[in-house]
C-alpha cells in the first residue's frame, strides 16, 4: 500500500479571493491552481479536501459540492511541484473561492517510487538511480509508447525500425548487456509482467525472410497513452535485482490512470493528425561533394530525393477518439476508458485500424485491505505494403529502377508488388489484481496476480501470377503468448534503537511464459482467384511451442537512520525452467545506501537540497527455452525418415550473470530554480552465453550456447533542469541529458571470434558488437582499390545520447514546448546501399563518378570511389556507415480554456510537429540511420545488430489535439 505522504505547511501559501461572483452558490469550495512565478495553469493536480477528492482540469480549476460548514484540510499534490497544504473553513451558504499558487519542486525527495522496490519507498529512501515519467504534465500527446519515451530519460534510448504504419521501437537502458539474448527490459503494466519483445514478423514459413514488410510490430503499443499516468524506469542490475534472472536489461513500469473520490468527471479527446515522408536520398556523393544529377540519370518518374519512390508515396492521415469516466468514493473509485482510432500510411497499402478499453476499479472494504483490478484489451487490425530489402517489395525495385526485377521504372510494373498481401490481426489482453493489507502502521502485505495475453494472426499472400513468385503462395501463422505474474511481498517496519528504524521486506515472484507459434503455408495454386492454404500443390507447416518459468524469493532490509542515512541490503533466490538441471538455485545480492547531505545542520539552506547515492547489484539473463537440453530434429533422405543431433545440451548451462556498481548524486538549488541528476556506472557481465564450435565426434556440426564469455560496459548520465524565467504571464524553462555508453569484451573464454550477423562481431577488446568488415586499404590513392579485410569500423550501439528541451509559459495561458535528441557513435551496414553497388546498379550516390567512369577517366577517380561505383572491385561491407543522427522530435504549442459551454468545464488544444526536422552523418547513403534491420531474423527489436534495410525514413507528423472535460 502506497504510504500517506508526508505534507510540508508552505509559509504564507495563498491569497485568498473570489473567481466567480455567484450568490446562489451554497456550501461550495471552488479554486483555480496556477504555477508560482507565470501564474500559467496546473491541470491533473490531485486535490483532497477532508475526505474527499477532486482532479484540477486543464484551466487548473476544481470544485467540491455541497460540503457541511466545518474546517478542511486542503492539499494538492503534482508531480514537479512543492506538496501544498492549508486549513480552509467553509460556512454554511456560502462559497469559498480560492487562488493557489503551487511552487515548482522538480526534485522531491518525499515522492514515492514502487518500481524496483518490495512496496512504496520514498525517493530519498533508494540508492539508485531512477526516473520517473508524469505523462499527465507532457506538453506534447504522446501518439504511442514508443513516442512517449524517446527522450524522456537518461540512459535510455528508443530507436524506430520502420516509418510504416505498425513499426515497433527497440528499446535500450545503457545499451547492449547480451550479446546472444534479448537486450529489450522487462516491461511491467500496473505490477503485471507484459510481452516486451515484438511478435514475429510476418514472413512465409521457410524460404527468405525478407518477403515481407520488414517490420515488427511492438506490444507496447497495444497501450492508450491516454491511459496512462506515469511511467517509473530503472536502467540496470544495480537496481532490477529484486526481479531477478530476466532483469539485467532494465526494467519499465507503466502505471495507468486511477479514479478519484468525488462525482463522475468525463474526458473526451479528439486527435487528428496528417504524415508526410520527408526527403531521404542522398544529398552528397560518396566524394563527399555535393550531388549532382547528370542528365542521363534523370528518372522521369522519380526524383533521388526519395529514391525514386515519389509515385507511390502518399499523405497519411489518422483520426482517433478516446472517452474516459473517473471517480468514486472514499471505499470506491474507478477509471474507464475507451478509445478507437483509424490510420492510412504514407505507403498505399499501409492501414491500421484500432480500438482498445480499460477498466480500472479500486475498493477499500475495510481501512487496512485496498483491492485494485486492472483490465485492458486491445485490438488491431493491420495491412502493409511490401517494403525493405526483398525482391517482392516496393522499396527495393523503385530504388533501383531499370535494374530492378522488373527490368523497368516504370511505375505500372514496378506497382505490381502491390499484389503482395500483407495482413494482421492482433488481440492483447492485460488484466491484474493487487491485494494490499495493512493491519497496523509497522506492517503491510501486498499481492497482484495478472495475466497477460498477446495474439497475432499473420497472413502473407503472393497471388497466382505474382511477380516474383508465378504460380503464387500463401501463408497464415498463429502466435500467441501468455504471461502469468503472482508476485507476493510483506514490509515490517520498526525501530531498532533510537532514530535508527528498519524496514524488512521478504516475498516470492513466479512468472510463466507459454508461446505458441503455428504456421501454415503452400505454394503452386492451380490457377487464379481467393486462395487458401490448402489449395497449393506443396504446403508445409511449422509449429513451436515453449514454456519457460522463472520463480524466485528475495529478502531486503532498509535501514534508515536519522531520515537521512539510508541503507538497503537484499538479495534474490532464483530458479528458471531453461537452467541446466544440475544448475541449481542462483542468488543476486544487492546493496545501496543514500546519504540526504541537505538535511545536515551543517548545510547551508541557500544551496538547496542535495542526496548523495551509491549502488551494487546483480541481475541474471536467462539461456532460451530449449538451450540447456539435447535436442534432434527431423530429417528426411530417399523417402525415410529419421532424427539427427541439432542440440548438444549442457545440464550446467545458467544465466549470463550481470554485476553493476553505480553512485551519483541529485541535487535542488536556486530555489528549485536549477536541478541536477548525475550517475556513473560499470556493469560487468560474467558467464555471457556465447556459441561455442562442437567436436564432430559428439555428432554435432554445430554450436552450442556455453557459459564461457566476459562483457563490460560504462558510461555517465548527466540530467539538468533549470527555470530560466518566472515572471507573471511568461516563463521559460530549459533541460538538457547527455548519456554516454562504452562496450568492450574483456573474454571470450578460449572460444574463437563469432560473428552475430549484420557485420556485428564479438571479439576481445572490441565493442559490443563491434562492426567489422572488408575496407579499403589505399581510400586517396588514384590508383585501384586493395581490399583489406577485418577492418574496424566500430560500435553498433551509440556510444552518446544528447537530448535537449525547452519550453515557455506565454500570455494568454499559452505554452509553447520543443524537445530534440542527438545519439551518436555507432556504425551499421545499409542494405539498400551495399546490394545495390555489387550489382552493378546506377546508385545516386555515385553520380558524381559515373561521367568520369564511364569515359574510362580512371586518373581522377580515387580508391574509395572506385571501389564503391564499379561492380568489378565492389564489396558489401564497404556499405556501413556511420548511424549518427539527430531529431527534432516535438514542437508544441498549447492553450488551455475554462469553458462553460456544453456542459465542459475545460479545454486543452494543442498543435504539434513530431520529427519536423532531422540530420544524418551519412549524408551520401542510407534511408534513415534510425530504423533498423528488416531483411531477416535480425529485424525487429530483439536484434543484437542494428543494421539499415529498406524501411522508409520515420515520417514528420502534424497533429491537432482537443482535449474536453466534463
Amino acid at each position: 500500500m502506497t504510504p500517506t505522504p508526508i505534507v510540508r505547511r508552505l509559509p504564507n501559501p495563498v491569497v485568498h479571493r473570489r473567481l466567480v461572483d455567484d450568490p446562489a452558490a451554497i456550501a461550495t469550495v471552488r479554486g483555480r491552481v496556477v504555477v508560482e512565478g507565470t501564474n500559467a495553469p496546473v491541470g491533473s493536480a490531485q486535490v483532497q479536501l477532508g475526505a474527499r477528492g477532486a482532479q484540477t482540469n486543464d484551466a487548473g480549476v476544481f470544485s467540491f459540492a455541497n460540503v457541511p460548514a466545518g474546517t478542511y484540510t486542503l492539499q494538492i499534490r503534482m508531480l514537479g511541484f512543492a506538496r501544498y497544504s492549508r486549513a480552509v473553513t467553509v460556512v454554511d451558504d456560502q462559497a469559498t473561492d480560492l487562488a493557489i499558487v503551487l511552487k515548482r519542486q522538480a526534485l522531491s525527495l518525499d515522492q514515492i517510487v514502487v518500481t524496483g522496490t518490495p512496496g512504496a519507498a520514498r525517493r530519498r529512501e533508494i540508492g539508485n538511480a531512477i526516473s520517473q515519467i508524469d505523462v499527465t504534465a507532457l506538453p506534447e500527446v504522446p501518439s504511442s509508447v514508443d513516442n512517449l519515451l524517446q527522450g524522456k530519460a537518461t540512459g535510455l534510448t528508443v530507436t524506430g525500425n520502420s516509418g510504416g504504419v505498425g513499426g515497433g521501437a527497440s528499446i535500450r537502458l545503457r545499451g547492449n548487456v547480451s550479446a546472444t539474448q534479448s537486450n529489450q527490459p522487462l516491461i511491467y503494466v500496473d505490477g503485471v509482467r507484459v510481452k516486451s519483445d515484438g511478435f514475429p514478423k510476418n514472413t512465409f514459413p521457410t524460404g527468405y525472410a525478407g518477403n515481407s514488410d520488414n517490420t515488427v510490430y511492438s506490444p507496447l503499443n497495444d497501450i492508450d497513452p491516454s491511459d496512462i499516468d506515469r511511467v517509473e524506469v530503472i536502467k540496470g542490475p544495480a537496481a532490477t535485482t529484486l526481479y531477478g534472472t530476466e532483469a539485467a536489461s532494465g526494467v519499465i513500469q507503466i502505471f495507468t490512470k486511477r479514479g478519484q473520490t468525488g462525482g463522475a468527471r468525463w474526458n473526451f479527446q479528439t486527435d487528428q493528425s496528417a504524415s508526410q515522408t520527408p526527403k531521404f536520398g542522398p544529398t552528397q556523393g560518396f566524394d563527399g561533394s555535393p550531388l549532382v544529377i547528370p542528365d542521363k540519370e534523370v528518372n522521369p518518374y522519380g526524383t533521388v530525393d526519395y529514391l525514386y519512390l515519389d509515385p507511390w508515396l502518399r499523405t497519411g492521415y489518422r483520426h482517433k477518439y478516446s472517452l474516459g469516466l473517473d471517480g468514486g468514493r472514499d471505499d470506491v473509485k474507478y477509471f474507464v476508458s475507451g478509445a478507437s482510432s483509424s490510420e492510412t500510411g504514407v505507403l498505399p497499402l499501409d492501414k491500421a485500424t484500432q480500438s482498445s478499453v480499460r477498466g480500472n476499479l479500486s475498493v477499500t472494504p475495510r481501512p487496512a485491505v485496498t483491492l485494485q483490478w486492472n483490465t485492458s484489451f486491445s485490438t488491431n487490425d493491420l495491412t502493409k505494403t511490401p517494403a525493405g530489402g526483398t525482391a517482392a517489395g516496393l522499396t527495393l525495385n523503385a530504388s533501383r529502377r531499370d535494374r530492378n526485377y522488373f527490368g523497368s521504372a516504370d511505375p505500372a510494373k514496378i506497382g505490381r508488388v502491390l499484389d503482395f498481401q500483407l495482413t494482421s490481426r492482433i488481440d492483447h489482453l492485460v488484466t491484474g489484481g493487487t491485494l494490499q493489507y495493512q493491519p497496523s502502521e509497522s506492517f503491510s502485505t501486498r499481492l497482484i496476480l495478472g495475466y497477460d495475453l498477446a495474439a497475432q494472426e499473420a497472413r502473407n499472400y503472393m497471388p497466382y501470377g505474382f511477380a516474383t513468385v508465378p504460380k503464387g503462395q500463401i501463408s497464415d501463422g498463429r502466435y500467441s503468448s501468455r504471461t502469468n505474474t503472482a508476485d507476493f511481498a510483506a514490509t515490517w517496519s520498526h525501530n531498532l534503537l533510537g532514530e535508527l528504524r528498519s524496514s524488512l521486506s521478504g516475498g516470492a515472484q513466479a512468472v510463466a511464459v507459454d508461446q505458441v507459434n503455428v504456421a501454415a503455408g503452400s505454394r503452386d495454386f492451380p490457377g487464379p482467384g481467393e486462395q487458401t492454404v490448402s489449395n497449393g500443390a506443396l504446403s508445409l507447416g511449422v509449429e513451436d511451442r515453449s514454456r519457460v518459468i522463472n520463480g524466485g524469493l528475495f529478502v531486503q532490509d532498509l535501514l534508515d537512520f536519522k531520515n537521512r542515512y539510508f541503507l538497503t541490503v537484499g538479495a534474490r533466490f532464483d530458479g528458471n525452467s531453461a537452467f541446466g538441471e544440475s544448475l541449481g538455485l542462483q542468488m543476486y545480492p544487492k546493496v545501496s545506501g543514500s546519504y540526504v547531505v541537505s538535511d545536515e545542520a551543517f548545510w547551508p539552506k541557500a544551496i538547496g537540497t542535495m542526496k548523495l547515492r551509491a549502488a551494487y547489484g546483480q541481475s541474471g539473463r536467462a539461456p532460451g527455452a530449449f538451450d540447456a537440453v539435447r535436442t534432434w530434429t527431423s530429417y528426411s533422405w530417399g523417402g525415410i525418415a529419421a532424427f539427427v543431433p541439432r542440440n548438444l545440451g549442457n545440464s550446467l548451462l545458467g544465466p549470463e550473470r550481470t554485476a553493476e556498481v553505480e553512485a551519483g548524486f541529485e541535487s535542488s538549488t536556486l530555489g528549485g530554480r536549477l536541478t541536477t541528476d548525475f550517475t556513473w556506472y560499470k556493469r560487468t557481465t560474467k558467464d555471457a552465453l556465447f556459441a561455442v564450435s562442437q567436436a564432430p565426434s559428439e555428432g554435432l556440426w554445430g554450436s552450442q550456447l556455453e557459459n564461457v564469455g566476459k562483457l563490460q560496459s560504462n558510461g555517465v548520465e548527466i540530467g539538468v533542469n533549470a527555470s530560466l524565467v518566472q515572471r507573471p504571464h511568461f516563463g521559460w524553462d530549459a533541460g538538457f541529458t547527455y548519456s554516454t555508453n562504452h562496450s568492450q569484451v574483456l573474454s571470450l573464454g578460449g572460444a574463437a571470434p563469432f560473428t552475430i550477423g549484420n557485420n556485428g562481431w564479438i571479439r576481445e577488446g572490441s565493442p559490443v558488437p563491434d562492426i567489422r568488415g572488408f575496407c579499403v586499404a589505399n581510400p586517396t590513392e588514384f590508383a585501384a582499390p586493395v581490399r583489406q579485410a577485418d577492418c574496424d569500423y566500430g560500435p553498433n550501439t551509440p556510444t552518446h545520447t544528447i537530448t535537449g528541451t525547452t519550453s515557455f509559459t506565454l500570455p494568454g495561458d499559452f505554452a509553447l514546448s520543443t524537445r530534440g535528441e542527438y545519439q551518436g557513435g555507432a556504425f551499421g551496414y545499409s542494405l539498400l546501399d551495399g546490394e545495390a553497388i555489387v550489382r552493378g546498379i546506377r546508385w545516386p550516390s555515385c553520380f558524381n563518378a559515373y561521367p568520369a567512369i564511364d569515359a574510362g577517366n580512371l586518373a581522377t577517380v580515387p580508391a574509395s570511389i572506385r571501389a564503391v561505383c564499379m561492380s568489378a572491385n565492389a564489396n558489401r561491407d564497404y556499405a556501413i556507415f556511420p548511424l549518427d543522427f539527430f531529431r527534432l522530435r516535438d514542437l508544441t504549442v498549447r492553450r488551455a480554456f475554462a469553458l462553460h459551454v456544453g456542459g465542459a468545464s475545460s479545454a486543452m488544444v494543442s498543435l504539434s510537429g513530431q520529427n519536423l526536422f532531422w540530420w544524418k552523418k551519412a549524408k551520401n547513403s542510407m534511408i534513415d540511420p534510425e530504423t533498423s534491420g528488416g531483411f531477416n531474423s535480425q529485424s525487429g527489436m530483439s536484434q543484437q545488430v542494428r543494421s539499415v534495410g529498406g524501411s522508409i525514413p520515420i515520417p514528420r507528423t502534424f497533429l491537432m489535439s482537443v482535449r474536453l472535460t466534463y
